[in-house]
C-alpha cells in the first residue's frame, strides 16, 4: 500500500514560514506518519493523531511540543489506499483555524515515496544534510 496526499496552498505557506528546526521535526514525523499508514496498524502514540475538536473531518498530528499539522482524508486516488490532504502546519494555533481563513481547496500533489524513503530530506532546506547539522 502506498498512501497518496496533497497539500493546500495554505499548508505550503505555513511550512515555508516555519523555522528550519521545526520543518526538520515535521519531516521526521511525516515519515513516521506515512510508514504507519502503509503498515495499516494505526498511528504510533508519539504522533498523537486525533480529531480536531469542533471540526468535522479534520485531524491533527503532533510533531513537536508546540508543533501541529492538520489534515483530512480525501477520496481515494488508488482504490484501497488512503488519501491525505494536508491543511495547516505550525504551532498549536493552527488548531484554531485548521483550514486557514476561509476554505482553501487548492492542493498540490505530494510525493509520498520521497518522504517515506528520506529523499524529501535531501532537497529540503531544513535537512541536516543541507545545513550541515546533525539530528
Amino acid at each position: 500500500m502506498s498512501p497518496t496526499d496533497d497539500k493546500s496552498t495554505r499548508f505550503i505557506r505555513d511550512y515555508n514560514g516555519m523555522p528550519l528546526a521545526a520543518r526538520r521535526r515535521f519531516l521526521v514525523s511525516l515519515a513516521a506518519f506515512v510508514a504507519d499508514l502503509r503498515a495499516q496498524r494505526g498511528f504510533r502514540p508519539g504522533l498523537r493523531v486525533k480529531r480536531v475538536q469542533g471540526q468535522d473531518g479534520v485531524w491533527e498530528m503532533t510533531f513537536a511540543p508546540d508543533g501541529r499539522a492538520t489534515f483530512e482524508y480525501g477520496p481515494e486516488v488508488h482504490p484501497g489506499e488512503p488519501h491525505v490532504i494536508w491543511r495547516r502546519v505550525g504551532t498549536h494555533d493552527v488548531l484554531d483555524l485548521p483550514y486557514g481563513r476561509g476554505a482553501d481547496p487548492t492542493v498540490e500533489p505530494v510525493d509520498t515515496e520521497r518522504i517515506a524513503d528520506g529523499r524529501a530530506l535531501d532537497s529540503d532546506p531544513a535537512s541536516p544534510r543541507e545545513t550541515g547539522q546533525r539530528s
